[in-house]
């Protein structure tokens, strides 16, 4: 029987009729909320009659069991609002409404440590193999598994597809999506699988070779001549290697990372989010994402001397005038002292354009985007940097921010003098005298705690999802996708720095792709994407 928890005075009746919060758990461990009085090692209710409130659950397990989350997600706090359920995490995917009077379940599962072989999780479901090899699942996608599949040898887990081997079989389903999970009984052996959202492509032995079999959305599958390895991008596209090289389908999607052949040496060069532009022998060229027309170059460009890409738009400086197009814009703003520009005083984020021209009064314009904020009073500025609504200059030997994002509310208490500074969203890395140093009001992929010997970088680039630096003619790149093995962004890997690139000048990053410029103006580029497509 369920313990009652009252946390306010009324009727019995009254307290019925209200918010209930109910509390179930599983296995052994408790649940509590210290601010709202909740303490359950066994299935509890809170009742509120009042107007909505916030409540925090966390979850402590009992010795020799682990804590594998509020189903359907494994985080262990949980954010309550009476009448409105926010989980913080993404424990429900999305926020929970509901209305008194009415009930919301929480459910806290804790598993026997010493029976726990594997353990996989999403964002809405949780599947674990104890050591019998059996199989339990919880959660949103709990409804599309087998339920009660033994034998379990293997447990996987891409891109909220699940995939379970046992008894030289497999079978996959997707949390989310009931696309045809039904593989046939003569997909046996099977060697390992790739998916995406919609989709699954597996990779068997049948026979003396290896196969691909694929249920769900896809393209027709290329011909293969016993393909040895199989992997997604996780967005419906699949690429696959026999002894013939790698063939791919699906969608081609932007090939943002895949620099033309045709190239030739570079001077200048910039990734946006999704599309990559550089100045080669006096011309600009750009690829990937057209979906804004920022790959639309204009003829009429004479004399290209610095490039800037952002989400949306592509930027120049040509004969003394700034130059954008992409997301309707077609801008030319001429720069009232050319001969003063410093490319460094231009910086493009996002759809946030800034640019210091040391003629105008005041020398702050934001041609594509405003702030909304008043730009302060600046000195002579060396540096410039935009993130999201907020942007960064050095101004007078200070690094001075502002804009509408949190992290212009932060005290930047330098250490040196700072001589560059790069940013993105509500991050913002300084490179000083004494080093490098990064402010964040969030954790931003731990970009905010720069590699140990990234000291003196002269010159720094970031996304949301990762950084990179040069220093001393090397790359050092931190973040997701930057180490082997890393759940999700391997396929991508826009922070594992290729071998063998030389003496590097500049780099930059997008989204999931990161480029280099080594100083024979060869631009090197990696991560999503890197592999040619049909």
């Amino acid at each position: 029987m369920k313990n009652l928890i009252r946390l306010c005075c009324a009727a019995m009746s009254l307290l019925l009729a209200g918010c209930n919060l109910d509390i179930d758990i599983e296995g052994e461990g408790r649940v509590y909320s210290p601010e709202r009085g909740i303490d359950c090692s066994s299935d509890c209710r809170d009742t509120n009659n009042g107007s909505p409130i916030s409540i925090t659950l966390r979850a402590e397990a009992a010795e020799g069991f682990t804590f594998l989350g509020f189903m359907p997600d494994g985080d262990d706090t949980a954010s309550v609002n009476y009448g409105l359920i926010l989980v913080s995490g993404g424990v429900y995917g999305a926020p929970l409404k509901f209305f008194q009077p009415s009930t919301a379940d929480v459910h806290a599962v804790f598993y026997p440590t010493d029976q726990l072989a594997q353990r996989v999780s999403s964002g809405g479901s949780t599947c674990v193999v104890d050591t019998q090899e059996h199989m339990t699942c919880w959660g949103e996608g709990a409804k599309w598994h087998p339920a009660g599949l033994d034998n379990v040898s293997k447990l996987t887990l891409d891109d909220r597809t699940f995939c379970a081997y046992f008894n030289d079989r497999i079978s996959c389903w997707n949390d989310l999506h009931a696309f045809p999970t039904d593989v046939p009984a003569s997909i046996i052996n099977p060697i390992s699988t790739a998916s995406n959202m919609y989709s699954s492509c597996i990779l068997y032995q049948p026979g003396a070779s290896n196969e691909i079999y694929c249920l769900g959305r896809f393209a027709p599958i290329p011909e293969f001549n016993n393909p040895t390895a199989l992997w997604s991008d996780g967005g419906d596209t699949y690429c696959a290697t026999d002894s013939s090289g790698t063939q791919c389908w699906g969608n081609s999607y932007f090939g943002q990372s895949r620099v033309p052949a045709s190239l030739g040496n570079v001077s200048e060069f910039a990734t946006g989010a999704f599309h990559t532009c550089a100045i080669a022998s006096g011309q600009v060229h750009c690829w990937g994402d057209n979906t804004h027309g920022q790959l639309d170059v204009p003829d009429d460009l004479t004399n290209p001397s610095a490039i800037l890409a952002g989400t949306n738009h592509t930027c120049v400086i040509d004969n003394g005038e700034l130059r954008c197009w992409g997301a309707g814009n077609d801008i030319r703003t001429p720069l009232q002292a050319p001969e003063l520009f410093d490319p460094k005083l231009m910086s493009l984020r996002h759809v946030i354009l800034s640019l210091i021209d040391p003629g105008r009064s005041p020398a702050l314009i934001y041609p594509i985007a405003e702030t909304g904020v008043a730009t302060p009073s600046l000195g002579t500025v060396t540096a410039l940097a935009s993130g999201v609504n907020t942007v960064c200059a050095i101004s007078n030997g200070q690094l001075v921010c502002w804009g509408l994002a949190d992290v212009t509310q932060q005290n930047f208490a330098l250490t040196g003098i700072p001589y560059d500074i790069a940013a993105y969203n509500d991050l913002v890395c300084a490179a000083t005298s004494a080093g490098v140093q990064c402010f964040s009001v969030r954790d931003n992929h731990n970009l905010k705690t720069p590699p140990a010997g990234l000291t003196q970088p002269s010159n720094m680039a970031f996304s949301s999802v990762h950084g990179c630096a040069v220093q001393n003619g090397a790359v050092m790149c931190w973040g997701d996708g930057a180490a082997a093995g890393e759940v999700n962004d391997v396929a991508r890997g826009q922070g594992v720095v290729p071998a063998g690139l030389g003496t590097v000048t500049k780099v930059d990053v997008g989204q999931y792709h990161s480029c280099a410029l080594t100083n024979d103006q060869t631009l090197h580029c990696w991560g999503e994407k890197p592999i040619p497509q049909s």
